[in-house]
């Protein structure tokens, strides 16, 4: 597998040139230490996707990957490679690919659960590397549930037999539980379904 372990690496995004190497201290130049160790461990693919990618939106997992690929299509009618578009599924450390955005002065959609906290919470954290209209973060609202599993079902609570008969559940009442403990499986279900159902509002301000 491809790691980026050189840090003599230059990238280049529009004219744009950065460095894998660390900040000397009092300069923005490069990766910060810790990043770049992040960075050094991720597959070198993925490092490159951040880069290169036309537009970039980052997310969690796998299921928040199939649910705004499914989402962008019942929204738009075109699928998100369509409109050069890259999901790339970075876990939660987002604001490391955030850090890279920023010294690349690219643009990019971070999406991220909420995880018992207001959405402010996390873009505080991410602060430094945020720029209206260009790197913003788009979190679910904590009142609707912590992860996508719970936010989806609050989307579609004036439908919930619709979307308990995509994902294949007789009983509304075990969605949460049966998403929770499938959380691949229940979203692969809705991206192949041919249903357009309701997604939360964070996925669809992202689109």
């Amino acid at each position: 597998m491809l790691r980026f372990g050189n840090i003599n690496l230059r990238l280049l995004h529009q004219g744009t040139v950065t460095s894998f190497e660390s900040s000397p201290k009092g300069t923005h130049e490069g990766l910060s230490k810790d990043t770049r160790h992040y960075f050094e461990l991720q597959p070198g693919f993925d490092t490159l996707r951040v880069v290169l990618a036309k537009h970039l939106v980052i997310v969690e997992g796998p299921s928040d990957e199939l649910i705004f690929i499914k989402a962008y299509e019942d929204v738009t009618g075109r699928a998100p490679c369509q409109d050069g578009i890259d999901i790339v599924t970075m876990g939660t450390r987002n604001r490391r690919p955030l850090e890279l955005c920023k010294l690349l002065d690219r643009s990019v959609a971070v999406l991220r659960d909420a995880d018992d906290q207001n959405p402010e919470h996390w873009r505080d954290k991410a602060k430094d590397y945020l720029e209206k209209g260009k790197r913003q973060m788009f979190v679910g609202d904590h009142d609707d549930g912590r992860t996508l599993e719970p936010q989806m079902i609050n989307a579609n609570k004036s439908n919930l037999n619709e979307l308990a008969e995509v994902i294949g559940i007789d009983e509304q009442e075990q969605l949460l539980t049966y998403m929770t403990d499938n959380k691949t499986e229940w979203a692969w279900k809705v991206a192949k379904s041919d249903k357009k159902l309701n997604y939360p509002q964070y996925i669809q301000d992202a689109i």
